[in-house]
């Protein structure tokens, strides 16, 4: 149970990241 919350917070903050990071891009290519 624990380990699958671990997991599933791993994936949702390497989501963010790589959201925050093409957000960035955008903004410096546009």
């Amino acid at each position: 149970m624990q380990q699958s919350f671990r997991n599933s917070y791993l994936l949702q903050s390497v989501f963010v990241n790589c959201c925050r990071i093409h957000n960035t891009s955008v903004i410096v290519l546009s």
